[in-house]
């Protein structure tokens, strides 16, 4: 059986979870997936960022809240941010969807 490292991957999912993860393990995250993917791969991410350091709207300020009152580490993550991340392991922002 080979080792899950060993196996091309040629896109990433993960939803929710940027926000309940702390900033450390982000990064961790970002830096495994930048070596994994091959040129081309995506790493598509679901989930509530503020945006401009702004949040979205009155419920993402409530949640980011309530997030931090159970781990100070967690909260909604900055776009910028996480563009910034992604940019130091070779990933870049291809295209954004808002949701509702």
């Amino acid at each position: 059986m080979k080792n899950a490292v060993d196996i091309p991957y040629d896109a990433v999912f993960t939803a929710n979870t940027l926000h309940i993860m702390s900033w450390s393990l982000v990064a961790k995250l970002f830096q495994l997936v930048g070596d994994m993917l091959p040129l081309n791969g995506k790493f598509i991410i679901y989930g509530p960022f503020n945006e401009n350091g702004s949040y979205s709207s009155a419920s993402n300020r409530q949640f980011d809240h309530s997030l931090r009152q159970r781990d100070a580490n967690s909260g909604i993550r900055h776009l910028e941010d996480v563009i910034d991340l992604a940019n130091t392991h070779h990933l870049t922002l291809n295209k954004r969807y808002e949701m509702p």
